[in-house]
């Protein structure tokens, strides 16, 4: 096990959330009378490169605290 605290926002919560707001965008549009097809993709795009960001962001936080708590041992 590591030593390491668990990050503030896990992925799976960060992309909970995103996967709910990608379904609010499909609700607004079907009650609003918008094209389906169209947004469903714009929702997919959004949950892609918002999932990513995330990833990305807790990803680098992860491997700044590793980095960090490398650098002390050493020293």
């Amino acid at each position: 096990m590591s030593d390491l605290p668990p990050p503030a926002q896990s992925l799976r919560t960060a992309l909970s959330v995103h996967a709910l707001i990608a379904v609010a965008i499909l609700v607004v549009v079907a009650v609003s009378g918008g094209g389906a097809a169209k947004a469903l993709g714009i929702a997919a795009l959004y949950f892609v490169l918002v999932g990513g960001w995330s990833w990305f962001r807790i990803w680098r936080g992860s491997r700044k605290q590793r980095t960090s708590s490398s650098a002390e041992e050493h020293r």
